[in-house]
C-alpha cells in the first residue's frame, strides 16, 4: 500500500466527515419536513372521459380468513454431513499443564493459561 502523506490524509479524513454531515442534514430536513400532498390529493382540471369506476359490494358469503391447506416440507442429509466424524470430547483441565492464576490485564478477573 502507497503510504500517504499526513496532509492527505487529513484531507480525505476531513472529505469524508464533510460529507457524513451533510448526508446527515440532508436526511433529517427531508424526514422532518411537512408532506406535500397536495399535489397528490389535486383533481385534474380536465375532465376525464373515462367511464366512471363500479363499486363493487362484498357478498356475505366469503370466509373472513384464507385458509391454506396443509402441507409437508420435505428435506435430504447428505452424506457427508451424515458420515462425518463426531468431534473429540475435551480434555479434562486436570491433565493439562496450566500456569497459576493470575489478574486480567485489561479489565477484572483471573485467568489461567494451559498447554
Amino acid at each position: 500500500m502507497v503510504p500517504m502523506r499526513k496532509r492527505t490524509a487529513v484531507a480525505v479524513t476531513l472529505g469524508v466527515w464533510i460529507a457524513a454531515l451533510g448526508s446527515a442534514a440532508a436526511l433529517t430536513y427531508d424526514l422532518n419536513r411537512a408532506p406535500n400532498l397536495a399535489s397528490v390529493t389535486a383533481q385534474p382540471t380536465t375532465p376525464s372521459a373515462a367511464a366512471p369506476v363500479a363499486v363493487v359490494r362484498p357478498t356475505s358469503n366469503t370466509q373472513p380468513v384464507l385458509v391454506i391447506p396443509t402441507f409437508t416440507i420435505v428435506g435430504t442429509i447428505h452424506h457427508s454431513v451424515a458420515n462425518a466424524p463426531k468431534p473429540e470430547r475435551p480434555v479434562d483441565i486436570s491433565q493439562m499443564r496450566c500456569a497459576d492464576w493470575r489478574e486480567l490485564n485489561i479489565g477484572s478477573g483471573h485467568v489461567q493459561m494451559c498447554e
